[in-house]
Formats: structure tokens, C-alpha cells, sequence
């Protein structure tokens, strides 16, 4: 039987995949890594050593190439990732799928995530494992949790049973229709959906283990160590971590703030040494294949949902609220709310 690790990523960020893939298969030789590729079918690419598949739009169910078209990068990039599980699921010789995000490196064998699955079917790591005690900390992590979701989907452990399978039919057709960077709609990507899965399903586990999913954002909770030659977080052993927004300024001010010893700087120093020498192989800096098409380029769906929703934000602001409702009848303010929320997003 196969465990299956797949990321998903346009050709774009295939710097990414092939540092993913190098530290994946240095510590699990033997899983079958995929990398879903989010453009057009037959697209030019370089494929990364350690990658064993590359699984293209057309092998998945539907019309996912114009299911994506125009739309933003992010989402098209989430949207697919359930579609890949319940495809990857559903081939005889799959034990389990795990996804893990383009800009993860892996740094001890996983374990923990093995270990999760022999008596669980959906495995989950939160943003954070522990409150935050300042002013600063609660905004940056718990107020921004609640904005993005309570668990980080850089990282899902799914196994090959009923129960993951019911799970992934209910991701995959909520990622279909509603995969959305509305926060305003209360939506995130993939993210907040997955806020449900402790209530909605039987077989969840939300894996407490402090080495695992290590980011700029849990880096306080989390102390970076090194102990023997072995790096650990916090008081477990570092098995991945997520640098997410490493190519940004924010990834560096996080840093500053959290890191609570040089190491984490010198990790993240050591990453993007690696990504620098994986670009000069693998860099694409062309156009996305799924852009919108000429002529002119489309409004995107966040763009029209953004658009719908602002009208029905105005109704709800206090001082507004009240013109409103002097102004229009009851009657209108219904229909209008009626005809504005399919395009917002809204039910």
C-alpha cells in the first residue's frame, strides 16, 4: 500500500516543489510524492527530482481548466485540493494522502503524522496550540485566527477509509463552489471550511505535536532549539515548517518579533539559500496559463463577490442602517438583499 503526498502549485512555484520534494523524500524516500499542476493540460515545465507524478487538470472529474480560468492564483491553487484527495483516495493501492504546501521543508521523518492515522481518519494542525497573553499576541495570532481559520491547511492527513472518504466528498464539493478569499464573507480559502471537521466528522484528530506545521506565527509558543545536532520546537523534535509569506517582508518583521534565538533567522536564511539555487533550475517567470483570456482581462469571482458584498455591508453599518430603513421600505431592503447575495457569496 502507498502513503501519497501531494502539493498543489502553478508551474511558477516550481522553485518551491523542488525544495518541498528534495527535504520529503531525503526523510521518506518511500511515499509517492504529486504535484498537482494548476495550469493549462500540456503546459511546458521542468519536473524536480523527487517528484514521482505530475497530475494535470484534465485527469481530475469535471472541467477544472475552465472551472479556474481567471481566477486568482490562491484560489485556484486551494480549490483543487479537494478534488486531488478524492482522486488520490480512490486509487487501489492508496493507504493515506497527505497535502502539504509548496513552501514546507521537511526536516525529520513524519512520524508524528503516521502514528495520527493508525486510529484516525483526518488529521489537523491548528495555527497555534496555546493563547496568547499580550495585547500584541492576541491580535496577531488569535484575532487573526479567528479572520483565517483555527487550522492551518498547509497540512492535512487524510486516510484511505469511509470516514476520510466522507470527508473528502464534502471538501471537495465546498472547495468547488465556495473557495473564496472573502474574509468579509467569513471565508478563507479552504480554511474556514475546515473550521466544521471536528463537528462534522467521526475519526478527526488535531495533532498537538509541537515540530510539526512550525511557522512565523507560533514561533512564541514554540522556541527553536538545537539540541545534540537535532533541531527541535518548543518540546518536540522539528519535522516540517511552513515559510509561509517567506518571500515578503512580513515573513522577516514576524521573525524579529517571535523568534526568541537566532536559529529561526538562519533556518529561514538556510530556505531561501535553497530556493535561490533551486530558481536558477526551475525558475518560470512567464504568464499563468489560466489567466484570464484576452480580450481584456475578466473581473475575477473574488472581485464581483467583493463588489456584490459591499452594498450589503453599507446596510449593516449603524448610522447607514438606520438612513436606510427611513428611506427604503422593508419590502425593497428584501429584494434587494435577495438579488445581491447569490453574487456575494451569501445564502
Amino acid at each position: 500500500m502507498t502513503n501519497y503526498v501531494f502539493t498543489s502549485a502553478n508551474r511558477a512555484y516550481g522553485p518551491k516543489v523542488a525544495a518541498l520534494a528534495s527535504s520529503l523524500k531525503h526523510q521518506e524516500p518511500e511515499v509517492r510524492f504529486v504535484w498537482a499542476l494548476v495550469e493549462q493540460p500540456g503546459v511546458a515545465r521542468h519536473v524536480p527530482t523527487g517528484v514521482d507524478e505530475v497530475l494535470e487538470l484534465d485527469e481530475l472529474e469535471g472541467d477544472w481548466v475552465g472551472h479556474l480560468r481567471g481566477r486568482p492564483i490562491v484560489e485556484a491553487c486551494t480549490a483543487v485540493k479537494g478534488v486531488v484527495l478524492k482522486h488520490l483516495l480512490d486509487r487501489e493501492d492508496c493507504e493515506s494522502v497527505t497535502y502539504l504546501d509548496p513552501d514546507i521543508w521537511v526536516y525529520a521523518q513524519l512520524t508524528p503524522v503516521w502514528e495520527a492515522m493508525h486510529e484516525n481518519s483526518i488529521i489537523l494542525t491548528p495555527h497555534m496550540l496555546s493563547p496568547s497573553w499580550t495585547r500584541e499576541g492576541i491580535f496577531d495570532n488569535e484575532v487573526t485566527t479567528l479572520k483565517h481559520g483555527v487550522f492551518n491547511l498547509g497540512f492535512i492527513a487524510v486516510t484511505a477509509d469511509p470516514r476520510g472518504r466522507q470527508f473528502a466528498d464534502w471538501w471537495e464539493d465546498r472547495l468547488r463552489t465556495y473557495c473564496w478569499d472573502a474574509p468579509h464573507l467569513g471565508l478563507f480559502t479552504d480554511q474556514r471550511w475546515v473550521d466544521h471537521v471536528p463537528v462534522f466528522f467521526e475519526g478527526v484528530q488535531i495533532l498537538r505535536h509541537e515540530g510539526c506545521n512550525v511557522a512565523t506565527w507560533n514561533l512564541g509558543e514554540r522556541p527553536i532549539s538545537e539540541r545534540d545536532g537535532e533541531l527541535w520546537a518548543g518540546r518536540d523534535p522539528l519535522v516540517f515548517w511552513h515559510f509561509s509569506s517567506v518571500d515578503t517582508i512580513a515573513h522577516l518583521a514576524q521573525l524579529e518579533k517571535y523568534a526568541q534565538n537566532d536559529i529561526p533567522r538562519r533556518i529561514s536564511d538556510h530556505y531561501r539559500a535553497a530556493l535561490a539555487a533551486y530558481e536558477r533550475d526551475f525558475g518560470y517567470s512567464g504568464p499563468w496559463s489560466l489567466a484570464a483570456s484576452s480580450p481584456g482581462p475578466a473581473p475575477s469571482p473574488s472581485l464581483i463577490r467583493r463588489s456584490a458584498a459591499l452594498p450589503l455591508q453599507l446596510m449593516t453599518i449603524g448610522p447607514l442602517a438606520a438612513a436606510i430603513r427611513r428611506v427604503v421600505p422593508k419590502s425593497a431592503r428584501s429584494r434587494i438583499r435577495s438579488w445581491l447575495l447569490p453574487f456575494a457569496g451569501g445564502r
